[in-house]
């Protein structure tokens, strides 16, 4: 049956398009059974591939079955031996009959006593991959056409084929050979048309198919038609072709509707959009196109007040923006902004309306809550539901909408960043006007217009503001965001405040690298927002006990230390433009101190072992200073330095008295060592300066302050003595 109306409508279509008639219409035919043709060899070849992976299938389930007998047979438990066959009798041997006097014998044996056996292990079960075959698109593509020809009504399809071909080519060679007017012909063709929709709507009732089938043909050949008349003969006007075709589009809708039919109002809905192309001269007003678009996504939207059809939805808003994107490449000054603006802003709420209204007529489907309306079962039915959210629409509005609007506003000063802030508060207020109308079974559809809305807020930040404003911001977020999802459980939210820190960091690093060498010397306070927010951060990690990410322990250490990290940065830029060059140790000892008393405190306070533990760094550090600004004239207590060490040693000591319970031994280890090698190094750096300005030239006294306190703390510990604290506290980090 294909291969005749293959041949037949090639035969046809050659008839139309050659000069030579018979000479086209053998060609045709040929080249319609050659097409014929293919697609059988390409079945074939299907039908052989289908065979061979069956047969390798077959193969594969022998095998495992082999597998299956061989695992039993190992791992069966050795039973009773097998019975030995009765030696047989000799040649010569006389059967005698037993007596039979005497009292009957019992044939019935007791039962045996059951035996001691060791359970059989169960095989191990064999685990084949499945393997799933990869689609062609050339093959689903033939495959969709022919299941379309050859199901249902093939001789129908055929036939609308047919005619449908057979009247585009009868409009396209209209003047060619004909006597009858040009306009009687579009006016027969219109006619046909009409006469395919009566006959469809007349047979709604007895064969719905069919039905649709015919109305559908006749949808097309108007749409034919007035293109035709308006490109092809230019029998009419571009104005009215195009009154005719929102006609069409509009009965088609209505057409849809009535009859519950998805394919009639993606045909209208497609002839819809492809209306202005096809009635396009170039000089049209965008105003009118845009127009026209909201009109038609106004029918869409009642569709969609009415009916859940997705394929509907995406043909509008692919229409819709395509176009318009389209339009904006080739047209859009900014002297149209004014005149675009108020399209877009309508559009993106139309498509925003129609998402929402996806999800409400899912929701309102029988039987589509579970019955248990705690979050988690909510979350995880709404994770069931493949078609509760139409992702394209609810996350390509928005981004489809930004991407338009920033080109837009590009030439105006923070209009991109007043954009992303309304776009983050649109979706936050719709995120909370859902938390408020219908809590359980909008769970989803709820956080995800809240993450858009904390997206494009945050987005908005670095659009409008500077690298500094930008890293606080993100910073404080971050914190506030990680904070949020630790509290709720939720893994996304605390990826997403970790990544936002993670950014603010990489903003102000990459707004730093300048050509200057005091690249943060101008600004301290956004590291130490920084700091601040990693910290906070480790101790939601340490108070709340739920982050699921990675190991909690790793986390906060890492968090502690990018947060010191930070800190040291802000303390160095602070120094570095506030303190004279003459007292740069100084102060840094100072700031340092004063940074480490204020951890004791707070870790103190909040018994958070954490922060105990980075208090340790302070005589590392200090220690670490000492050796960068040491020199042949040391003098530790010049230029402020008595006033910064009696400090740091005040403070060393305040750590080790009031952190020992919460540290760790390692760290109350290296605290106490380098304490301690750090008192003696200071000391005699101090008293070797004195003896240089008390002793004359070539005096051994000059050389001897490295010696005398090295060796005076030797005497003492090699004695006997019970030392008071700190050195009862830790006696192995003094007693060298």
């Amino acid at each position: 049956m294909l291969w005749i109306c293959l041949v037949v409508g090639g035969a046809l279509l050659g008839y139309s398009l050659s000069y030579d008639e018979w000479a086209g219409t053998l060609m045709g035919a040929v080249m319609g059974w050659v097409f014929w043709a293919g697609i059988r060899v390409r079945l074939l070849g299907r039908q052989s591939a289908d065979q061979l992976q069956q047969l390798l299938a077959t193969r594969e389930s022998l095998d495992v079955l082999q597998q299956r007998l061989s695992a039993l047979e190992r791992q069966s438990a050795p039973g009773v031996p097998p019975a030995q066959a009765p030696a047989p009798l000799p040649l010569d041997a006389v059967i005698v009959e037993a007596p039979t006097d005497g009292p009957e014998l019992i044939w019935d044996l007791p039962d045996e006593a059951p035996q001691a056996t060791t359970p059989a292990e169960p095989a191990p079960q064999i685990l084949q991959p499945t393997r799933t075959a990869k689609a062609n698109p050339l093959d689903s593509a033939i495959n969709a056409a022919k299941d379309w020809l050859l199901g249902g009504n093939t001789v129908l399809r055929v036939g609308v084929v047919v005619l449908f071909l057979g009247l585009a080519f009868l409009l396209r060679y209209a003047t060619e050979g004909m006597v009858v007017p040009l306009e009687a012909r579009y006016a027969a063709v219109a006619a046909s048309a009409m006469a395919l929709l009566g006959l469809g709507w007349w047979l709604r009732m007895r064969n719905g198919p069919y039905a649709l089938m015919l109305q559908g043909a006749g949808v097309g050949v108007l749409y034919l038609t007035v293109f035709a008349a308006m490109k092809l003969h230019t029998l009419l006007d571009p104005t009215l072709g195009f009154a005719l075709l929102v006609a069409i589009t509009s009965f088609s809708a209505i057409l849809a509707l009535t009859q519950n039919s998805l394919a009639l109002a993606c045909a209208g809905a497609l002839g819809g959009f492809a209306a202005p192309l096809l009635a396009s001269t170039g000089q049209g007003s965008h105003i009118s196109l845009f127009s026209y678009f909201a009109l038609l996504n106004a029918g869409i939207i009642a569709i969609a007040w009415f009916k859940a059809w997705r394929i509907l939805n995406l043909i509008g808003f692919f229409g819709t923006f395509g176009i318009g994107f389209a339009w904006g490449l080739q047209a859009y000054t900014p002297a149209l902004f004014w005149s675009t603006e108020p399209f877009l802003m309508v559009f993106f709420l139309m498509y925003l309306a129609i998402g929402l209204l996806f999800a409400r007529r899912k929701l309102l489907e029988p039987d589509s809550a579970p019955p248990d309306h705690t979050r988690e079962a909510m979350l995880r039915w709404a994770a069931r539901q493949g078609d509760y959210l139409d992702g394209t629409l609810l996350l390509g509005t928005p981004i489809a909408g930004f991407g338009l609007q920033y080109a837009l506003v590009e030439h105006l000063e923070f209009g991109a960043a007043f954009s992303a802030l309304a776009l983050g508060l649109i979706y936050m207020a719709l995120a909370r006007w859902l938390a408020a109308r219908a809590p359980s079974q909008t769970a989803l559809l709820m956080e995800t217009c809240l993450a858009l809305g904390v997206v494009f807020a945050t987005l908005a930040i670095p659009l409008g503001l500077g690298s500094q404003w930008t890293t606080s911001a993100w910073a404080v977020e971050g914190a506030a965001i990680f904070w949020l999802g630790l509290r709720q459980q939720r893994r996304l939210a605390q990826a997403f405040g970790l990544l936002l820190q993670l950014g603010a960091s990489a903003i102000l690093i990459s707004g730093g690298t300048d050509s200057s060498p005091q690249a943060f010397a101008n600004d301290y306070w956004t590291p130490m927002i920084l700091a601040v927010a990693a910290m906070v951060s480790a101790w939601c990690v340490f108070r709340l006990n739920s982050l699921t990410l990675i190991d909690q322990r790793t986390a906060r250490t890492l968090l502690i230390i990018w947060g010191a990290f930070w800190w040291m940065v802000s303390l160095t830029s602070a120094v570095m433009l506030h303190a004279p060059e003459a007292y740069l140790a100084a102060a840094f000892l100072l700031a340092l101190a004063l940074s480490v008393a204020l951890w004791a405190a707070i870790a103190i306070r909040l018994r958070w072992p954490d922060l105990a533990a980075l208090c340790s760094v302070l005589t590392p550090l200090s220690a670490a200073l000492l050796m960068i600004s040491v020199d042949l004239h040391n003098h530790p207590a010049g230029r402020l330095g008595w006033l910064a060490w009696l400090l740091v040693f005040a403070v060393h000591l305040l750590t080790l008295r009031f952190l020992t319970g919460m540290q760790s031994i390692l760290a109350r280890r290296v605290a106490h060592t380098v304490g301690c090698l750090l008192i003696i190094a200071v000391l005699a750096l101090e008293l070797r300066f004195g003896l240089l300005q008390l002793s004359e030239h070539y005096n051994a006294w000059r050389w001897l302050g490295w010696a005398i306190v090295p060796s005076l703390f030797l005497l003492a510990m090699s004695s006997t003595r019970q030392w008071p604290w700190p050195v009862n506290a830790c006696p192995e980090a003094y007693h060298l």
